[in-house]
Formats: C-alpha cells, structure tokens, sequence
C-alpha cells in the first residue's frame, strides 16, 4: 500500500510488520471460511505427502532451494489463508483515529476515539 492520508492530514506509512500503528485481523464472519482454507491447504499437503510427492512437489518448485521450500510451504498453509480474508487496521499518530480497510483492498473508513487515551489502542 505503501502511505495513506488521514483525515487530519497526517501522512501514515505502512511499512508492512514493523509498522507500530498498523494491525492485520480477520472480521469474525470470515473466520469459518479462513479456518477451511487453512484446513484444505494442510489436507492437500497431506495427501500429496501420502500419495509419494515431496513437499517441494506439491509446491510446484525446484527441491533444490529447501529455505524457499521452507517459506513458501509457510506461506501456502499459513499466510495465504489469512491474507485472503485480513483487513488492515491503521491508527494516526497525530489525531487518534482508526482507519480500518474495507472488503475493497486499499479502501478504509475512519473512527475517531472519544477520547484522547485512546491514541496508542493497538501498542502491546
């Protein structure tokens, strides 16, 4: 996504992980279907192990990079479920408000906190 403005005119960069403002989750009402395509990716990978293909098969890549193996197999089970179904959840440093992705990618609605203990709600 890269940066995105918020009301307030501040400027909020989103650079991925690191981003202390920023939070991936999924809405409650896609959990059923995430957690089915979770299972689906690990059942086909089972399968494929059981019918004699390596993993670096299923994954439809060289056996010779085992650490893109490695990744790509996190990926494949993991993260390409979540992504599917994750919004992105921002907050502005400056004035507080959330800005929470929509199911359009790169599309957000703005809330702004009642009050001003609020501005830090995704810290650890």
């Amino acid at each position: 996504m890269g940066k995105i403005t918020c009301r307030c005119g501040n400027v909020i960069s989103n650079n991925g992980d690191s981003n202390p403002y920023g939070a991936d989750f999924i809405p409650n009402k896609s959990l059923d279907q995430w957690d089915a395509k979770q299972q689906k990716q690990l059942s086909a990978l089972i399968e494929a192990i059981r019918g004699g293909k390596s993993v670096a098969e299923f994954l439809e890549v060289a056996d010779s990079y085992a650490e893109v193996v490695e990744a790509l197999l996190v990926w494949k089970i993991g993260g390409e479920p979540f992504y599917d179904f994750s919004r992105e959840l921002l907050q502005c440093d400056m004035c507080g408000r959330l800005l929470v992705e929509t199911n359009r990618s790169n599309e957000f609605r703005t809330f702004l906190p009642e009050s001003d203990d609020s501005h830090h709600i995704l810290d650890a």
